[in-house]
């Protein structure tokens, strides 16, 4: 058994929160990562929607299994039909490797690689609508000034 650590982000859901539970095969149970969270002020499991979750100790990095729940008083359960908590169910068994970053996407069971699209996108788009604004308000400025 290869041990290791992991960041894991969540997409392809609507959330106000959500944490995993990481499968420990030794154990033969899901144990959540209860730490202290700034956001919150105090020690839970739970994340915000684009804030990572981290194991509580080193996973099997070649058997990878998690379960996803989420939570929202805005959105329904498509599982329930309900808002408030939606368990996703088990995901895995996933390979991954020490040190890295993944997303799951909590529709699909999909694992990928890296941050997800949102983390670098939304900044990008925000930078590109403020060059566009002062791309218009120059020549405006500079006719009003003359």
């Amino acid at each position: 058994m290869d041990l290791g650590m992991i960041t894991l982000y969540i997409t392809g859901i609507s959330t106000e929160e959500w944490t995993a539970g990481w499968y420990y095969a030794e154990e033969d149970k899901y144990i959540r990562n209860v730490e202290y969270y700034p956001p919150a002020g105090f020690e839970t499991p739970w994340r915000l929607p684009s804030d990572p979750c981290t194991p509580p100790e080193p996973i099997d990095l070649s058997n990878l299994r998690v379960q996803i729940e989420t939570y929202s008083e805005k959105d329904v359960c498509p599982l329930t039909g309900y808002l408030g908590s939606c368990s996703w169910g088990e995901f895995g068994p996933f390979v991954v490797e020490d040190g890295k970053t993944y997303c799951i996407n909590a529709q699909t069971g999909v694992l990928t690689e890296g941050v997800p699209i949102t983390d670098w996108l939304t900044p990008l788009i925000g930078l590109v609508l403020l060059m566009a604004m002062v791309g218009i308000m120059v020549p405006v400025m500079k006719k009003g000034f003359s």
